[in-house]
Order: C-alpha cells, then sequence, then structure tokens
C-alpha cells in the first residue's frame, strides 16, 4: 500500500512483468504517480502529446464512465476503446482489501509486427505494447460478494518511460537473447537493492522468475551501488540454486519428450508437475522446448492451475480463519474503533461494547476459566501489531474479576482483550477498570526501542540497502529479520553490539512527534513496506542529530522508553539464516542478558564436563558390526545442553553414534547424534523415534546427524548388562504420573493446531487451544516440548521444509509470548515428509497442515 499523504501525488518505481517474459514487452521499469485524496476530477485528464490514431485503450467491460471521457478527452472511437470481461482490467489485492476498474493505454507499432489486439488471441504478440495504466480504486473487498464504495478514492497510474523509448527493429536472435538477459538481470537488480529477497511466494517469487529466465545504471540509480555486492552475491547464490532445480526438472523433462515428435504437445498434467514441484514456470517449459518444436498443452496446464487454486480457496473460505476474520469486520460495523490510551495512562474506565466466545457474539460470560474476547470503547492495553506483543493485565467490574492474557489489534483500530475469566460474570454494557501490567510493559517498551537502534546501526555496519523483513517485540527479547546475504562475522556482531550499546550509554532523549506521513518521509523516516498508515503518524525519533536527522528516525504506533538509557544494555544471542537471503538476528536487553549469559555459561560448562575427555569416551565405546557406539545416562541435564555435546563429540570422532540418555525424576529423554562420515546408512531421526516407541514415547525426531527424543518407561534395564530387553513375561514399569500427563495432554489439551491453504498465521481456534497448552505447560514445568510443523503434499520439498518452520515458529513464539521458557521448547520442521493421513484430497490436506507439540520430558 501507498502511504496515504497530504498532498495529492507521490512517485515511486515499479516493476510491471508481463506474461509473456522474454518477449519484447517483457519488463519495464514504471515511474508511478499515485494520487491520493480530495479529487475533484476522479477520471478527467489528457495530455501524452502521441497520435491518437496509434493508441489503443482498454476498460473493464461495464465500467462506462471511462468510455465516455475516452471518446469525450481523447477522441478516441467505440473500435479504439476496448471492453474486457477478465480480471485483466479489474484490480485487486487478493479476496479482502481496496480494488477497482483499470484503464490500459497501448501504442500499436504498425501491421509489420506480429500481434492482436488486447483481448484477442493473438494479443501475446509484439505489435501492441502497454506503455500507461490506471487503476481507478473506488471499492473495497469485504468478502465474497461484499463490496462497498471507498470513502475516498484513488488513482493509482504509471507510465514505462523505456517503452515510449523503445525502437523495435529486427535482430539476430543472439543479440536479442543478450537483449533479453540483459532487461532481467537490470530488473533483478532493481528488486534486490529494494530488499526482495529469491523465494517461493508474492514479489520473492516474481524476482525468482525474472532471474531465471549494471553498471551503467549506477549513476542514475545510487541505490543500485550502495547494494553491488549484495545484488552480486544473491545472484550468485539463485544462479547455482536454480543450477540444481534445473538438472531435477530437466531429467522429468527429458525423460517425458523422449518419445515425443516435432509438432506434438507436452501433456499439460506434466508441465503443471514440474511447475508445481520442480519450480519451472510454464515460460520456461516452452522456451525449452521450442528448439525441439514441442509445444505445451497450455489449456491443460491452466486447468490444473484452476484446479490448485479452487481446492485452496474452498479450504480457506471452509476454515475456521475465515469465520474468525469476518467477525471482526462485524464488530467494526457495531461499534467502530477502540480508543487507545495507553501512550499516557497505565489504567482507565471503559465500557464493555462487545463479547465474543468461539467466533460467536454472546451477552455474559459466566464460566470462571473460560477464555474469551472482550472489546472496550476506550483502553490502556496495546494490542499486538508492528511486530510489538500486546500487553497483559487485569480488568475488574463491580462483579467480575478477569485476566488479560493477550492484547491484539485487528483491522488497525480495533483492539481485542484476549481474556480469561476469574470470577463472578461479566456482560455486554458492563462498566469496568482496565489496568496493564506495568513491569511487562516497560520491558516491551525497552525491547521496542533498542530494536530502533539496531535497525540503525545495522544500516551502518552492513550498508543501506539492508532492509526489515520482520520483527518480533517482546518482554523478554527481540528478534529482527534482515534482508543479507550471508552470515554476520565475529568482528560484526561485536561492532553492531558495541554501537548500540554506545548509543544507549549517551542517554539520549526519545522524542515522539505526530506529523504528516508525506512531511515524515521527507525528513527521511523509515516507513516499512507493505504497513498501513494513518494520515497523521507518529514519528520516532533518538540518538544524535547528524545534518539535522536523528541517528534513528523511524514511524511507529508502538510503545518507547523515554531515553535510550533506560534500555540498560544490549546483547545479541543469536543470528542464523531463517530464508534464502534472509537473516534473524536475536538480542535481549537490560536485566535479561545477565540471565542469559548465565543460562550460556552454564551450557557451557555443562558440555565440557560431558565430554571431559573424549579419547577415553572413545576407548570405551562398544563395537556393533563395526560402528562405535557412546552411551550415557545422565541426570537432570537441559536436553540444548545434551544436544550440543552430542554434536560436538559427531564432529570429532568418526564411525560414531552417541547415545545420551536423560533421566530426570524417572522421566526420560533421548538424544542421538551420527558422525556425518556415515549418516549415509545411518539417520538419527530415524533411530531416535524407533527407540522412543520402544521406550514407550509417541517417537521424536530431527536431522540425519542429531535427533531427540522423549520417552516413558524407567531406566532400570539401562543399569542392567548382558540383556537388551525384559522377557515377554515381564511388564516393563511405566510411571503412572508420566502416562496420566501424556494422555492428558493429548485428550484434553490438544497437542496439534492447524492452518490455512500456504498460511502459517495462527487462528482465533489456535490461539486459544495454545493458551490451553501453555497453562498445562506451567502446571507441569518439569515438561519441554518440541513442536513440529507440517505441510500436505503439495509443493516443492523446499519450499513446505520452510513453510513449516514457520508453522513451527508461529507456535513457538505464541508459547514464549504466554510465558513459557524458551528453554523448555524446539522446533523442528517435516514439511511434506509425515503425512498424518494418506491421500490426494482436501481432507487429508487439512489434516497434515499442522504444527504438533510434543511433550519431552527433561
Amino acid at each position: 500500500m501507498f502511504l496515504p499523504i497530504k498532498k495529492y501525488e507521490i512517485i515511486t518505481e515499479l516493476l510491471l512483468v508481463k506474461n509473456q517474459l522474454g518477449q519484447v514487452e517483457n519488463i519495464m521499469i514504471l515511474k508511478m504517480l499515485v494520487i491520493l485524496q480530495d479529487i475533484t476530477h476522479f477520471l478527467k485528464c489528457w495530455k501524452l502529446g502521441i497520435s491518437a490514431e496509434k493508441l489503443y485503450v482498454t476498460i473493464y467491460h461495464n465500467d462506462d464512465e471511462s468510455a465516455i471521457y475516452w471518446q469525450k478527452i481523447a477522441n478516441l472511437s467505440d473500435e479504439r476503446i476496448i471492453r474486457i470481461k477478465t480480471n485483466d482490467n479489474f484490480w485487486s489485492m487478493g479476496d479482502i482489501g481496496p480494488c477497482g476498474p483499470c484503464s490500459e493505454i497501448f501504442y500499436d507499432h504498425g501491421d509489420h509486427i506480429k500481434g492482436g489486439l488486447p483481448g484477442t488471441k493473438d494479443a501475446d504478440g509484439d505489435r501492441f505494447i502497454e506503455i500507461w495504466n490506471m487503476v481507478f480504486m473506488q471499492f473495497e473487498q469485504l468478502g465474497p460478494n461484499n463490496r462497498i464504495t471507498l470513502p475516498k478514492k484513488s488513482i493509482d497510474t504509471g507510465m514505462g518511460l523505456e517503452q515510449d523509448l523503445m525502437k523495435v527493429k529486427a535482430e539476430g536472435e543472439a543479440k536479442f537473447s543478450y537483449r533479453v538477459i540483459a532487461d532481467h538481470l537490470r530488473a533483478s537488480a532493481f528488486l534486490i537493492a529494494d530488499g526482495i529477497i529469491p523465494s517461493n511466494e508474492g514479489r520473492g517469487y516474481v524476482l525468482r522468475r525474472i532471474m531465471r529466465r549494471i553498471d551503467l545504471m549506477g549513476d542514475t540509480y545510487p541505490e543500485l551501488k550502495r547494494a553491488e555486492n549484495c545484488i552480486s552475491n544473491i545472484l550468485k547464490q539463485e544462479e547455482l540454486r536454480f543450477k540444481v532445480t534445473l538438472e531435477r526438472g530437466l531429467k522429468l523433462l527429458d525423460a517425458e519428450t523422449i518419445n515425443l515428435s516435432k509438432g506434438k504437445q507436452l501433456s499439460g498434467e506434466v508441465a503443471f508437475k514440474l511447475y508445481d514441484t520442480y519450480g519451472f514456470p510454464l515460460d520456461l517449459i516452452e522456451d525449452i522446448l521450442k528448439n525441439k518444436q514441442i509445444a505445451v498443452n497450455v489449456n491443460d496446464f491452466n486447468i490444473k492451475m484452476q484446479e490448485q487454486r479452487e481446492r485452496a480457496k474452498k479450504s480457506w473460505f471452509g476454515s475456521s480463519e475465515s469465520k474468525a476474520d469476518k467477525i471482526w469486520f462485524d464488530i467494526k460495523s457495531k461499534v467502530g474503533s477502540t480508543e487507545f490510551l495507553g501512550y499516557t495512562l497505565n489504567e482507565v474506565d471503559g465500557r464493555v461494547l462487545v463479547l465474543v466466545k468461539d467466533n460467536i457474539f454472546v451477552d455474559e460470560i459466566v464460566t470462571v476459566d473460560e477464555q474469551f474476547i472482550l472489546i472496550s470503547n476506550q483502553t490502556p492495553f496495546y494490542g499486538e501489531s508492528g511486530g510489538q506483543m500486546g500487553d497483559i493485565g487485569n480488568i475488574q467490574s463491580i462483579n467480575s474479576k478477569i485476566k488479560v492474557i493477550n492484547t491484539i489489534k485487528y483491522l488497525g483500530s480495533i483492539i481485542a482483550h484476549i481474556c480469561l475469566l476469574e470470577e463472578g460474570k461479566i456482560e455486554v454494557g458492563d462498566n469496568a477498570h482496565f489496568k496493564i501490567d506495568i513491569k511487562y510493559r516497560n520491558n516491551l517498551k525497552i525491547h521496542h526501542s533498542a530494536t530502533h537502534i539496531l535497525h540503525s546501526v545495522l544500516h551502518e555496519v552492513l550498508g543501506k540497502h539492508v532492509i526489515q523483513k520482520g520483527s518480533l517485540v517482546a518482554h523478554d527479547h527481540l528478534r529482527f529479520d534482515i534482508s543479507y546475504h550471508t552470515s554476520l562475522s565475529k568482528t560484526e556482531i561485536i561492532l553492531i553490539e558495541d554501537k548500540v550499546n554506545q548509543i544507549i550509554t549517551n542517554n539520549y532523549q526519545v522524542d515522539i512527534t505526530l506529523m504528516f506521513a508525506d512531511e515524515a518521509i521527507e525528513i527521511g523516516a523509515i516507513a516499512l513496506f507493505g504497513e498501513k498508515y494513518d494520515n497523521e503518524v507518529r514519528v520516532v525519533s533518538m540518538g544524535e542529530s547528524i545534518n539535522g536527522k536523528s541517528y534513528s528516525l523511524e514511524l511507529c504506533g508502538g510503545t518507547h522508553v523515554n531515553r535510550t538509557g533506560d534500555i540498560g544494555s544490549f546483547k545479541i544471542i543469536s543470528e542464523n539464516a531463517i530464508a534464502v537471503g534472509v537473516r534473524r538476528i536475536e538480542a535481549v536487553s537490560s536485566l535479561t542478558i545477565s540471565k542469559k549469559e548465565l543460562e550460556k555459561e552454564l551450557m557451557k560448562l555443562q558440555i565440557a564436563l560431558l565430554n571431559l575427555d573424549i579419547d577415553q569416551l572413545e576407548h570405551k565405546s562398544t563395537d556393533i558390526l563395526g560402528i562405535k557406539l557412546i552411551y550415557k545416562v545422565v541426570q537432570n541435564l537441559d536436553n540444548k545442553v545434551l544436544r550440543l555435546a552430542a554434536e560436538q563429540l559427531a564432529n570429532k570422532i568418526n564411525n560414531l553414534v552417541i547415545l545420551y540418555v536423560n533421566n530426570s525424576s524417572n522421566k526420560l529423554s533421548i538424544t542421538i547424534a551420527v558422525s556425518r562420515d556415515i549418516n549415509n546408512i545411518l539417520n538419527a531421526g530415524s533411530l531416535a523415534k524407533e527407540l522412543s516407541i520402544f521406550l514407550g514415547g509417541t517417537g521424536g525426531g530431527g536431522q540425519n546427524t542429531i535427533a531427540q527424543a522423549g520417552a516413558l518407561f524407567v531406566l532400570s534395564a539401562c543399569n542392567m548388562t548382558k540383556r537388551s530387553h525384559p522377557p515377554c513375561h515381564e511388564e516393563a514399569v511405566i510411571p503412572v504420573e508420566e502416562c496420566s500427563l501424556a494422555a492428558d495432554f493429548e485428550r484434553n489439551v490438544g497437542d496439534r493446531v492447524f492452518f490455512g491453504y500456504n498460511k502459517y498465521d495462527l487462528s482465533h481456534d489456535s490461539k486459544t487451544l495454545l493458551c490451553k497448552q501453555a497453562a498445562w505447560l506451567k502446571a507441569h514445568p518439569h515438561v519441554r516440548a518440541t513442536i513440529e510443523g507440517h505441510c500436505d503434499k503439495r509443493g516443492t520439498r523446499e519450499y513446505n521444509l520452510a513453510l513449516g518452520s514457520r508453522r513451527a515458529n508461529a507456535v513457538y513464539e505464541f508459547l514464549i509470548h504466554q510465558g513459557i521458557s524458551a528453554n523448555r521448547l524446539d522446533t523442528i520442521s517435516y514439511g511434506k515428509e509425515r503425512p498424518a493421513v494418506e491421500g490426494d484430497n482436501e481432507m487429508a490436506y487439512k489434516q497434515n497442515r499442522r504444527a504438533v507439540t510434543v511433550n519431552q520430558s527433561q
């Protein structure tokens, strides 16, 4: 979304990618003009300087108003105004959001160039080239068959300067190919400079398609120079990655076309498999087969594609997520917005306007410990948004005591209190007193302000091309995701920490100013792409002013400290990759540091003690079929310690399997590592799963070289010699408490949550269940958990592993937010490798799109 600003227009770069990549009209860098607010002439404008005889325009089929203006202002005849019914001439953000009809201007190069008019079967030719487009943003789609008129209309309009200057002439095939390559490289450079990384989703997928199909512009576009190294590295990485994908896909393509002669067609089903499984775009398949004079059955391909879209749509509209989303539109139309008073007040009186339980409006809540949603007219509670977690606290009325366990902002202005009834009852219309947990809020402020400073320091140390890709501000840590092509060195991490801590030590004033968005952008404030901002925005500034600009200057609606010294101190605790070209930095501030540092030092000490004498351990190993086995029974250790210790041994000793069995009050967990030289014949994940099941657990998992799992049986058998398992007539001893806990968790709490197609955000129902999981884990502090992320069978293995990881992380972050220590939680992604239900149908897909919380004993 473009920022709604006071002036009439803003201009930005926009990449337009035509469907026919590789053709003359394939890509253009648009200068996009966005007309906003106070529009007196919504459609009327015309001054182009090109003969109308060379132009044709398209409009949406029922947009009579545009047709009248084209005739009246540009004197275009009816045959030059083409009405198109498809979505090519009606733009929308998706199922929900702003939308409106489009009108496009096409330039006619003449009949010596092949191609037909827009909307005809020959439209993909090069004769008619789009040089200008307009989207008349006048509606808002609220859901299926539910569209309203926007209170303020706007126009998105853009022209391709390069298209106006294009000179089409006959060229040899080689020159044409070079031009296409240069065209694609240029477009890729611009996208990467703007912080977009190749991926399987959204803008990243557009970039990946372009790259798979700079120097001259450096003076005109300085951002290319700033990001030169980053662009070069990402292009190289994507080239190597696609080489692997290409080799795999080409084997299948060769096998399918070996018996096809010239003039025959490759089936659409095979083409769709190449697209869906191997990431081959249709145009790439067509290009590869063109030299063999083999076509692709595009109609069958489109049918398969439409079937997949329909499955996704049915999955979405039939899910609890869609019901949960719909209710917020109902609430907004019913009560409007919630007034947030939390910038200056920690407690206020308010009135209960709406109560929701299980996505249904209710008049009262009377059951103690029942979770529900409360909407009031005003509140001091900050609703989770902009990366900052929501407040917790209490609400009290004459007849009730309520615990607020989370607060979330919906549709930009509705603040929803996620509550548990502790005493009495609460009714719609009741007056109540709202009070936040001040200590919790202060910790949120500390980590949010630290995040802003970190952002600016990253720009200084790594370069201005570093773009924020995501963030989390919690009460006990912060997480910051950036577009960066390589891991940070120890030197860079130390330098970043030092610079952040210097800003903190200088104890600068943190200033918050209200101003119009265009004024904020003009003075250099950072605005995040994709974020929606009001006309009037909060600008948070901190640090010494340099050339009239504060060191850190961002648009932000979150809460912050008064001075940088209030943050205390700053420490990076981890830095790792979470996706291709995206790095995640996790850090802590203030008093949290001492606790984290102590935990880290204790972990190092425990690992050192475990592996005190590696030579002696190797000497004591047991030989099984030529493979060394080292096993140890340990007491009451953190599983993270065991994991790191096992990995350390496996990296130092070849031909080795290491097994740690952790016994904590007769509650077991196992850690298995396999040295890399033998992991082609032994898989740590499979060994852990089998051993866990043998010991009464539910099976664990992990990577080829390291895995962990839980168990239930007591350890008496481990202390026995020359006996691999008890005789058949003996019963293994199972702790009654542990068995009942496992059964209680699975049956009465629930161990899994489900996701929509291609989604990893948590639904209201999922959050309700996870709150129960958190409460259960708090009641059983000795139990730790591994969160498994799973996907349905559609999509590539790599994509599903990444999606599974995001689903597991969503549950992980939610449980941490509910007060569960990160030290008790692990995550793992299985992608589509471990389906709960076999089958190629929607029922199986729904059951497999899940995250499972697997209990393990410490």
